[in-house]
């Protein structure tokens, strides 16, 4: 990811797992055994033909995670295609288990980079900083959240300039998250976001507006899980442009080993993951 505003972004999503049913787990499985490791594959079929779990995860695996007992990650680890090591992303926690640090390191285990997350009285993440291996600050994230602890605005900028990507989010009586602007660093909006969700919670509406008036329509439903299973596309005439599809296999402790996405009916991608269990 060369984008070192993506990088940033993609740390916040890997520290707080927000917006994403990782686990399919809900409070009432808090008593569940807990994830020490996954393996993940990620595949392009061929032929629409799916490989066999078996001895699919002895070689070429595509990443790994550990966790800790409170199945928060501490170590993320990528691979190349060809199965040589890419990065690895380890994760520095407190006694509570709170992100301090991210260092990232490449194949030869020298540090590329590394990150600081720093909190409110409230424990709000409001800011992230990452530096390069001699120390430079290359990248700021800062965060403002509400009283009730709902993040408002997201500000993705360099040390050199005051500017940056802005992201300003509201959200309803529930506190569910109703609309999202994101502003270029000149100032001028990019696009805003509007959602909806349907009884169980789950964002089942998205509509993507730009300033030149066009926007596209999303539409969403979910499994038992609360895992996305459909995803319709739609123009400004309502005419759906675009499906894509998701199907899950879950293990018994209700968490999946294997998503597979198609568009438009066509399979295109699988995701085969193997969990190791604290005992």
């Amino acid at each position: 990811m060369n984008n070192p505003m993506k990088y940033i972004l993609l740390l916040g999503i890997l520290i707080s797992f927000s917006g994403t049913n990782l686990f399919a787990q809900s409070t009432s499985d808090s008593l569940k055994p807990k994830m020490k490791m996954v393996k993940e594959v990620i595949y392009k079929p061929e032929n629409g033909e799916l490989k066999s779990r078996e001895n699919l995860f002895d070689s070429k695996i595509t990443s790994y995670m550990i966790f800790d007992k409170n199945e928060k990650v501490i170590e993320n680890v990528q691979y190349e295609r060809n199965g040589t090591l890419y990065e690895k992303n380890i994760y520095e926690r407190n006694e509570d288990g709170v992100a301090q640090r991210a260092i990232k390191k490449n194949s030869s285990d020298e540090l590329i980079s590394y990150s600081t997350y720093e909190y409110d009285s409230n424990d709000n993440m409001i800011a992230v900083k990452t530096y390069d291996s001699d120390n430079n600050l290359t990248n700021i994230q800062l965060n403002e959240y509400d009283e009730n602890g709902n993040k408002i605005e997201m500000l993705l900028k360099s040390p050199e300039s005051e500017n940056g990507w802005k992201y300003v989010y509201k959200y309803n009586f529930e506190n569910k998250k109703i609309e999202q602007f994101r502003y270029k660093p000149d100032g001028s909006l990019k696009d805003r976001r509007t959602y909806t969700y349907d009884e169980n919670g789950n964002e089942n509406i998205e509509i993507m507006l730009k300033p030149d008036g066009s926007f596209t329509k999303f539409v969403s439903e979910y499994d038992e899980m609360d895992n996305l299973t459909i995803q319709n596309w739609f123009n400004e005439q309502n005419e759906k442009t675009h499906q894509t599809t998701f199907e899950y296999v879950y293990d018994e402790m209700k968490n999946w080993i294997s998503k597979r996405r198609s568009s438009n009916g066509e399979l295109g991608m699988v995701w085969e993951r193997q969990i190791e269990y604290y005992e």
